[in-house]
């Protein structure tokens, strides 16, 4: 195939009138004229680097301010792979404004890609996307994409792949990407319910702390009860292992501490001789066993037995993890969740983005993915007839034919 003597640095002046001027093409990197990579290129991305570029960004400027010296930078690597499985990339990135603080960002547009031959057509690795503008903050995604898709399906690409992590992991659910794989789709579930799990002990100790406080009346009266034959007992008692469990362990210790300190300090101060706490707490449990059963009955058992429920589970991490608490999910909404999340196929992923799109969800939704999924390897078929994730992608950015 005859290459254009000037394939790559022949776009220059293109790229430098798409970005207003000279001053403001900070870099244009690119591999030689008459090489491998240009061969490639011409092949399968068929136009020419300023005419490609300039497709990208239309109307990004709204967006994004590029007039800036020396503020856009722009990359194609050299191929790789043999033929037929080329592949090469193409950075383009806007710096942003000189005495910029903020950290959100290191750049006001960042649109990486990898694009690699798959039999026909081609399949394209979003390897980073940002758009952090200074213009207008809201709507720059949107634009990319609607530019992005037309070019898309004229150079027959089949497949558009990522990698979603932190808030990508939900935004790129909604729109429509779906895990590579059931396999990828069980591996983010995994992830989330494991950290889903709740530390019993935790909550056991929460809750008794407010049961305590809500019988405090019952406990400094079986403390006044038990406190005229406690010399007796403890002459007479019997050496006991303290029998508990980790998960009541710490709630049954707050129960024997503020029995004692209703017994007063002279009492505390006759087993200030003992080896052991536990064999103080074993002691001391034995002159109350009705509140320990009590304890056991009104705090322990009801969380044990919702443990393993994961609607409670998702409603219990839900209302710690922030503050001020977040708005109550209503229990129907929790269940479809924790059904989702029990399934083992990836299209589950689009069920539960879609579920996010009510109010009452998002929320949750999208702390969960953000904040206790794995990254994923996901994509997007733009296949004819269209998959639900396409159909999911042209109505998340607006696309219309």
């Amino acid at each position: 195939m005859a290459v254009n003597a000037k394939w790559f640095s022949g776009a220059r002046a293109g790229l430098e009138e798409i970005f207003g001027g000279s001053a403001n093409l900070a870099s244009y990197k690119h591999p030689e004229d008459d090489s491998a990579s240009a061969r490639c290129w011409q092949r399968y991305l068929v136009q020419g680097p300023d005419e490609l570029v300039r497709r990208i960004v239309a109307g990004m400027n709204t967006f994004v301010n590029w007039e800036l010296p020396g503020s856009v930078t722009i990359e194609i690597g050299e191929v790789t792979g043999s033929e037929g499985a080329e592949q090469m990339t193409l950075l383009v990135q806007v710096a942003q404004p000189p005495g910029r603080q903020d950290t959100k960002a290191l750049q006001q547009l960042t649109v990486d890609r990898l694009f690699s031959v798959a039999g026909p057509g081609l399949r394209v690795k979003e390897r980073w996307t940002n758009i952090d503008g200074v213009r207008k903050s809201d709507g720059g995604g949107q634009v990319l994409y609607r530019n992005l898709l037309p070019l898309y399906h004229e150079l027959r690409v089949e497949r558009i792949t990522l990698d979603a992590k932190g808030m990508g992991a939900y935004v790129w659910a909604t729109y429509g990407f779906v895990p590579v794989s059931d396999g990828e789709w069980v591996k983010v579930t995994a992830q989330i319910k494991q950290r889903l799990e709740p530390d019993l002990a935790t909550s056991v100790s929460a809750d008794t702390k407010t049961w305590i406080d809500e019988n405090r009346v019952a406990i400094e009266s079986a403390a006044k009860s038990a406190l005229p034959g406690f010399g007796a007992a403890l002459s007479g008692r019997k050496a006991a292992e303290w029998t508990v469990t980790e998960t009541d362990r710490e709630a049954r210790k707050s129960l024997a501490e503020a029995f004692l300190s209703g017994l007063g300090s002279q009492a505390e101060e006759s087993l200030s001789g003992f080896t052991s706490e536990d064999v103080i707490y074993a002691f001391l449990e034995s002159l109350m066993p009705e509140l320990v059963d009590r304890l056991k009955k009104e705090v322990v058992a009801p969380l044990l037995s919702v443990a393993g429920d994961r609607a409670w589970q998702l409603r219990t991490w839900w209302r710690g993890h922030r503050t001020p608490p977040p708005p109550e999910v209503a229990e129907g909404t929790l269940k479809q969740i924790a059904g989702l999340l029990d399934r083992q196929d990836a299209p589950a992923m689009w069920d539960l983005a879609t579920l996010a799109a009510d109010p009452g969800a998002r929320g949750i939704i999208s702390s969960m993915l953000q904040l206790l999924a794995p990254v994923w390897a996901g994509e997007v078929l733009l296949s004819t007839p269209a998959t639900r994730g396409y159909q999911m992608f042209r109505k998340r950015i607006g696309y219309v034919d």
